[in-house]
């Protein structure tokens, strides 16, 4: 996979703190992508004990799927606006929530696309450690 190496003010995503989950852009092709993510302490997703929750988990998956589609978007020179949105989450296993401060790499695998319809693959890893496999389904929509 190509390395991007995108800053969060370079990635095409509307999110903006507290309620952005991915920080950058790291790798990137037709097949899939890698982002990164610092959990935050003011992150709206958090639990008492300063867990991302299983919703954060989620949505740093549909939000890194938005930061390589308009990457993607962006190399073929599209301006289009599009919106994703998650139709479906299939399968979702979770070992571990990260903590503040602690980075996530999300890796994410297009399984199937049939139209505007991915099935993605998002594996969540704390440095080496799988904590989170999701597969969403995502419904891509052209404004």
């Amino acid at each position: 996979m190509p390395a991007v190496s995108m800053k969060k003010t370079d990635l095409n995503i509307p999110q903006q703190p507290p309620f952005r989950f991915v920080d950058s852009l790291v790798q990137c092709n037709e097949q899939g992508a890698e982002t990164l993510y610092e959990v935050k302490n003011d992150s709206l997703l958090l639990d008492e004990n300063m867990h991302l929750t299983t919703a954060g988990l989620m949505e740093s998956a549909a939000q890194s799927c938005a930061a390589w589609q308009g990457e993607l978007n962006r190399q073929n020179n599209d301006t289009n606006i599009h919106i994703g949105m998650i139709g479906a989450v299939p399968l979702m296993e979770i070992s571990q929530l990260p903590t503040v401060g602690e980075t996530i790499t999300i890796k994410l695998n297009e399984k199937v696309r049939v139209f505007n319809t991915i099935l993605v693959e998002a594996n969540i890893f704390i440095a080496e450690s799988l904590i989170a496999h999701i597969e969403l389904k995502v419904v891509i929509v052209e404004q």
